[in-house]
């Protein structure tokens, strides 16, 4: 305390912080943590003013401690001290603003990348590529032409986390100039934005053993969607690297191409866990009811991992051939093992399964407990409607939810009982779907109409709600994307035009899970 008293009370001593400078890094950071553990703002500040200090080391040093110390708050000191006449201090400070991130940089960041000295540039293009601002495009794509190679990396790397499109072209025209490691940099970079401009390219470089991170680009080459890559992939299947291997497996699942379906087959028994996960999880994307008696073999795979990508992709084909192991595998000591095998059994949706899942709906994993009562929702078991009673009353309200929307689904008239005792549960998600289910099941419309209007419902809640209730003779036109309330709102609708809907409103980029919740959903239509 009497430090911390002494340095932040008494006027500056840049002494003390040049003896500190010499010091080694681990020591000058547990030094920074002590004074930040103290006050944080506090440090910053005092730091900010030794970069005003005599020393060059010691402004150095205050410049690299603003950037360790990861606060958005010295973003304006490091700005100011990128006009320093030190190299050193420019150097250090280009680098801890791509630490902090802040976006305000990126304008002093592009002015430093003219900066005379070439370490200042190098940083500061690879402080771009780290804040990641689309701003910087334009400079970032001039500095792939510096003098110095560093910046020319940093800068290519920099264009690859920004995922820059027009970066694609000139990376492609230079690539048989480049040779190295800006060769590979640039390889990389086309991995990173996965453009199919670059499918070729990226494929030749898969295959060819001096470039490094190939499992990369094998990755790179199924976000593309471009086919045409596919024989490359599964020549990458035999790849002596285990991570190719499963990278390669996982793109032939992303571009579902039916080609792929006999030769992931082979790799089933991969002795690598990662690989045989990639394959399974493949054979689900792709589809091929063919694959089913491979993964009803991955069930008993000594990996939980692989038995849960089986399970997963079991319930993605639809295979009533896995009911009954899955149905065993209900017992796995292992809670995501059964919370896994529970998605699968109501994916599949064959009835049979009702009484296995109700089973578990008491398990000690609430995760299993949630996935059994969605999984029996998707059966549409009716005779399953009063296990769901005690689920009403879980301590859970995203159990009580999911036990809501299975009556829904179930979409027996006899729910409605169980159903109004959740109109004044204590979570608002749980009243709206409540009185909207209700709707469907037949309650009075001006009161099931009212009582949703009273929790403050989307718009296209109310609207699947009022057209349940015969309010609305049509739905939407939904417009955009597809959402986890959109799907589960046109699924407890259920009509022909809902289904219509369903299927025109496309699946998020990022949201692939989305897209495999509409194929069950549509199934089981």
């Amino acid at each position: 305390m009497f430090v911390w008293l002494l340095l932040f009370s008494a006027p500056l001593d840049c002494g003390a912080f040049d003896v500190m400078a010499l010091r080694s890094i681990e020591e000058r950071h547990e030094y920074i943590d002590s004074l930040a553990g103290e006050d944080l703002y506090g440090t910053i500040s005092l730091l900010s003013e030794v970069l005003g200090c005599p020393s060059e080391q010691t402004r150095m040093f205050a410049a690299e401690a603003l950037g360790y110390l990861s606060n958005p708050g010295a973003t304006p000191s490091l700005i100011a001290a990128l006009k320093s006449p030190s190299t050193g201090v420019r150097y250090e400070s280009a680098w801890s603003l791509g630490l902090l991130g802040n976006t305000s940089a990126v304008t002093p960041l592009i002015e430093a990348l003219s900066d005379r000295a070439a370490p200042v540039r190098t940083n500061a293009a690879w402080a771009l590529g780290e804040i990641a601002d689309a701003r910087a495009i334009g400079a970032l794509l001039k500095a792939i032409d510096d003098t110095d190679p560093r910046v020319r990396k940093n800068a290519t790397e920099a264009l690859g986390k920004l995922e820059s499109k027009e970066a694609v072209p000139i990376f492609l025209e230079r690539l048989s100039s480049l040779s190295g490691s800006e060769r590979k940099k640039t390889l990389m970079a086309l991995a990173q934005i996965a453009d199919p401009r670059a499918t070729e390219v990226l494929a030749q470089a898969a295959t060819d053993p001096s470039v490094p991170e190939r499992h990369l680009i094998a990755q790179a080459l199924g976000r593309m969607g471009d086919t045409t890559a596919v024989e490359t992939l599964i020549k990458l299947l035999d790849d002596p690297r285990w991570a190719v291997r499963a990278k390669a497996a996982w793109s032939l699942g992303m571009l579902k191409d039916k080609r792929a379906v006999k030769p992931l087959q082979t790799k089933a028994t991969d002795k690598k866990s990662e690989v045989r996960q990639a394959v399974f999880e493949a054979l689900g994307r792709l589809g091929e009811i063919s694959a089913e008696d491979v993964l009803i073999e991955g069930l008993a795979d000594e990996n939980d991992l692989c038995v849960m990508a089986s399970a997963h992709a079991l319930g993605l084909l639809g295979s009533m051939k896995a009911v009954r192991p899955l149905s065993e595998l209900l017992s796995d000591p292992e809670p995501p093992v059964r919370e896994q095998v529970a998605f699968a059994l109501g994916a599949i949706g064959d009835p049979a399964a009702a009484s296995a899942l109700r089973s578990r709906l008491n398990d000690a994993s609430w995760e299993v407990q949630q996935a059994s009562v969605t999984a029996i929702g998707r059966l549409k078991d009716a005779s399953s409607l009063e296990s769901l009673r005690p689920v009403l009353f879980h301590k859970f309200w995203s159990i009580r939810l999911a036990g809501v929307q299975a009556l829904g689904a179930i979409g027996a008239s006899e729910g409605l009982l169980l159903l109004q005792q959740r109109f004044k549960d204590e979570h608002p998600d749980v009243r709206r779907w409540s009185h909207l289910v209700a709707a469907k099941l037949g309650a009075d419309p001006g009161k099931a109409l009212t009582g949703l209007k009273e929790e403050n419902p989307s718009s296209e809640m109310l609207e699947a709600a009022t057209y349940m209730a015969g309010e609305e003779e049509s739905l939407g036109p939904w417009q955009g994307e597809l959402s986890e309330e959109r799907l589960k709102l046109l699924s407890l609708v259920h009509t022909d035009e809902a289904r219509a809907l369903l299927e025109s409103l496309s699946i998020p980029a990022d949201n692939p899970e989305l897209g495999e919740l509409r194929l069950i959903t549509l199934r089981s239509w």
